[in-house]
């Protein structure tokens, strides 16, 4: 258990990784909003693999790609409500 808490103090606050080079150029793309989500969700899934004794196979604790895949996910939805919306402009208007 001691190893856990250790590696509980070795898990990165939300803005070292929202500070990441690939994590910035990310928010570009997706919003702050989703990216913010998305990193709060990898340190989450990261917290509960070290309470769980396993590890993710890399060194990094909260990986890059992680927080990639889950800020896509998180602006999915957004990006498709944002279309329908538009789509449903299109037909409202004369």
């Amino acid at each position: 258990m001691e190893d856990a808490r250790g590696r509980l103090r070795e898990l990165p606050s939300v803005d070292e990784v929202l500070s990441r080079p690939a994590v910035r150029a990310l928010e570009v793309r997706v919003g702050r909003a989703a990216v913010k989500a998305a990193v709060r969700q990898a340190i989450a899934a990261a917290r509960e693999r070290i309470l769980s004794g396993g590890g993710n196979g890399s060194g990094e604790l909260v990986p890059d790609q992680d927080v990639l895949t889950r800020a896509q996910r998180e602006a999915a939805p957004r990006l498709r409500r944002r279309m329908i919306d538009l789509e449903a402009a299109r037909d409202l208007a004369p």
